[in-house]
């Protein structure tokens, strides 16, 4: 892997302006809140960060407090960067941690449903669009805190030897983010040299010890108003590629970055930009603004095209000094109505057939037609027609039809850049000038094919790379084995270059093989957009899902209780306890008095049972036992169940109504016990057993009996 070396002003800056979520009520509607309009504010929050050679996993614990005196329910929002996936989220119940698990996102919904109605605490996380996650969080106590815990990670682009990590606030509600108290925690693998990191402007002191660097800072009652951002430089002279290698059981998994020589396009450039202006990116209207200026710059001539249902024009010849104009011409628009984007393509088009030097079509947009031709098949088709006009796009908003907006970009050789909903005017800016830049600028270069001299690469992901010149690409790979160490890859490129890299020691890293997941993944995913659903594809996607714990549209994270002990009250007499955890392969009971059991699974009704007596001394209570359950990847939780030991018997009174009666009439048998009482049976002088119910008519426990053909007298 790549290290950091000393050159010129050697230093990396580390400002991290934080990335935290909000719950808000679900019936809120507004699109900016104040903080002082929620009933569940957030509260403390603890940030742990590892960067491992350009991927990162990062562990937010976030607590909020319910300022109300009333139950709460809401909606957890959380955006994350172009990248990166939710690998780990819980819940607390009190002090019992819940820990999420993956589930088919049919079934953790349902299930979601189920736990809520017996007022049992469950939360559940899902996407709800390109990288914006949700949960439902149910219920927060009155004046009580809820305690959140969320884990992502994902590899960090490089571009011209820098790396940048932008994590906004949770998007677009809400203008700033108060907290009573914040602690953040860094580590840093693999760098040779660091000198400078600061958390929101406040140095961090660093140390280094068995080559890593670690540092912590603690914040006290302060605001937050920006995005989360890591920022570190590499020197310029190294090699273009390397490479990593793991193994995982019997597979082989294998990461490639690839960053190529930068070749920069001599004629001058002619840019249409098509810029969104319907009603679906109205919260979004001012980015768009800001992306449409600053890639105006970029261009040695240029029109601004906004679009909605019809087209709005701005012709701007040479940039020069036009930005008072440019902005005088959005403020005179509002946006409204509804996306013509095949009109929009069009348009662009004829605009630069009387253009010349190098042309591109900058498209600012969340890439959802809804009027016009709304078919995919009619606005690729155009695309394809001018596939010698590259298509550059700035996606952006809640609702990214992110299928759609690739393929675009792939049928015109161009690339795509997505906006991190929430991010602010001047974060939006810096992206242009650092990613759009070189995207317009620059010359790609496709990877044909990649080889190991010493073994078969079975599949990689993605299947065609194209990479622009300074801009890091990441293939990741299967192979039949584990090469040797002074083995090396070759990577080909469609205009004849030849790079290599010595593959290394295989290391125990996890996140080559779960990158190589995500990369199946969202190929699957493609072949779903374009072919329709097959379950076999599906199916394999919520496997995957499973296996490397990160939701995909097909699944989602359940936090709830993972076992439901059964009874609830035990007697010195009961043989045992029932345990419900189907995750489970293994179940550990500890008993308060020091006894331990390993349960055993009944294979006829799948529940855990633990047999025992409760010893004589044992006095009447609530008593707590601990269950250590493991899964079958060897993952181990503890939770905590409580149970009651009851020794007396209930006092019961009884009535039979009527006192009198003729065989074949009915009798009500009524029956007042304690409310901890779990079962009672009737035995009638017919030899009959009679199972009573609570009946809330009643208020009492009560079964009916038809008197048989007995002969008279008293019973």
């Amino acid at each position: 892997m790549r290290k950091l070396t000393l050159f010129l002003t050697p230093f990396i800056l580390l400002n991290i302006l934080f990335a935290f979520g909000l719950i808000l009520p679900e019936y809120e509607k507004k699109k900016v809140i104040r903080i002082d309009e929620l009933d569940v504010i957030p509260y403390e929050a603890e940030l742990k960060i590892k960067i491992m050679d350009n991927f990162v996993i990062a562990e937010l614990t976030q607590t909020f407090l319910n300022k109300k005196n009333r139950n709460a329910e809401g909606i957890f929002k959380f955006p994350l960067p172009e990248g990166m996936d939710i690998i780990g989220f819980a819940t607390w119940d009190g002090s019992q941690r819940i820990p999420g698990v993956i589930l088919e996102k049919r079934k953790a919904i349902q299930i979601y449903e189920e736990l809520r109605a017996r007022a049992i605490d469950p939360g559940i996380l899902l996407p709800t669009s390109r990288n914006i996650f949700t949960a439902k969080i149910t219920p927060i106590f009155p004046y009580s805190t809820k305690l959140l815990e969320l884990q992502f990670a994902g590899l960090l682009p490089e571009i011209d030897n820098g790396v940048k990590f932008l994590l906004p606030l949770s998007p677009s509600e809400i203008s700033s983010f108060p907290l009573r108290k914040l602690k953040v925690s860094l580590i840093v693998l693999g760098k040779d040299k660091i000198d400078d990191i600061s958390v929101s402007g406040i140095p961090v002191k660093l140390q280094k010890s068995d080559g890593k660097y670690t540092g912590d800072v603690q914040l006290e009652n302060i605001e937050l108003h920006k995005s989360l951002m890591i920022e570190y430089t590499y020197a310029q002279d190294i090699n273009p590629v390397s490479v990593s290698i793991a193994q995982e059981n019997d597979d082989v998994y294998g990461l490639a970055l690839f960053s190529p020589p930068i070749v920069e396009y001599k004629q001058k450039i002619s840019a249409i930009i098509l810029a969104d202006i319907s009603a679906s990116v109205k919260s979004n209207f001012s980015q768009v603004m800001t992306s449409a200026i600053e890639t105006a710059e970029l261009a040695n001539e240029f029109d601004i095209l906004c679009f909605n249902d019809s087209i709005y024009e701005y012709s701007g010849n040479q940039f020069v000094s036009q930005t008072s104009g440019l902005k005088q011409f959005f403020s005179d628009i509002t946006p409204a109505f509804g996306t013509n984007l095949l009109s929009a393509l069009n348009s662009g088009y004829k605009r630069l057939e009387n253009t010349d030097g190098r042309k591109v079509l900058v498209l600012i947009t969340d890439g959802v037609p809804t009027v016009g031709e709304i078919g995919k098949n009619m606005i690729t088709g155009l695309v394809k027609s001018h596939s010698d006009i590259p298509i550059y796009v700035i996606a952006m908003g809640t609702r990214i039809a992110d299928q759609l907006l690739l393929e675009l970009t792939e049928y015109s050789d161009g690339a795509i850049l997505f906006i991190p909903s929430g991010a602010t005017d001047t974060e939006v800016a810096d992206e242009i000038e650092r990613v759009i830049k070189p995207y317009i600028q620059r010359k790609p270069t496709t990877v044909n094919k990649i080889e190991c001299d010493d073994g078969k690469i079975l599949d990689i992901y993605p299947k065609k790379l194209r990479v622009f010149g300074g801009i890091q690409g990441a293939l990741s790979f299967r192979m039949n084995k584990l090469p040797s160490s002074d083995a090396t890859l070759w990577i080909y490129t469609d205009d004849g270059g030849k790079y290599s890299a010595p593959v290394g020691e295989p290391g125990n890293i996890e996140h080559i093989s779960r990158l190589w997941a995500t990369g199946r993944v969202d190929f699957l995913l493609r072949k779903i957009a374009q072919q329709g659903e097959k379950d076999e594809w599906i199916n394999e996607i919520i496997a995957l899902s499973k296996k490397y714990t990160f939701v995909t549209p097909y699944t989602a994270f359940l936090a709830a209780p993972r076992a439901v002990l059964r009874p609830r009250v035990i007697q010195p007499a009961d043989p045992k306890l029932v345990i419900d955890a189907p995750t489970a392969v293994r179940v550990v009971v500890e008993l308060p008095w020091g006894e331990q059991i390993i349960a055993q699974k009944n294979e006829h009704t799948k529940m855990w049972e633990a047999r025992f007596l409760v010893p004589q001394d044992v006095t009447d209570g609530e008593y707590r036992c601990v269950l250590t359950i493991t899964d079958k990847s060897g993952a181990q939780w503890q939770q905590n169940q409580t149970f009651v030991v009851d020794t007396k018997p209930p006092e019961i009174t009884a009535e039979v109504k009527p006192d009198k009666a003729y065989p074949g009439e009915e009798i009500i048998l009524k029956v007042f016990a304690p409310q901890d009482t779990r079962t009672i049976m009737a035995k009638t002088p017919d030899g009959k057993t009679l199972k009573l119910r609570y009946n809330h008519s009643y208020s009492a426990s009560i079964a009916h009996w038809i008197v048989s053909d007995l002969p008279a007298g008293k019973y």
